[in-house]
């Protein structure tokens, strides 16, 4: 199993914490991060970054946006 380092290009969670202690539209705002995040590992596939990193670093992704909600 790869360990995945935190990447603050997919998910920055200071910022997304900051972000959302001032939005009123929460699912606005998770919304977005998903995208984000999304993009840039679109981007770093197209660009020949290996797909199993692109998989752990989605999980990474993921488990983030979970953390945030749970929070």
């Amino acid at each position: 199993m790869q360990a995945v380092i935190a990447d603050s290009q997919i998910f920055n969670a200071r910022a997304f914490s900051a972000a959302l202690d001032k939005t009123d539209k929460p699912l606005q705002l998770f919304k977005q991060a998903l995208t984000a995040g999304q993009e840039h590992l679109d981007e770093s596939f197209v660009a020949g970054t290996p797909i199993e990193t692109l998989v752990y670093q989605r999980a990474w992704l993921i488990d983030q946006i979970l953390v945030s909600a749970w929070q």
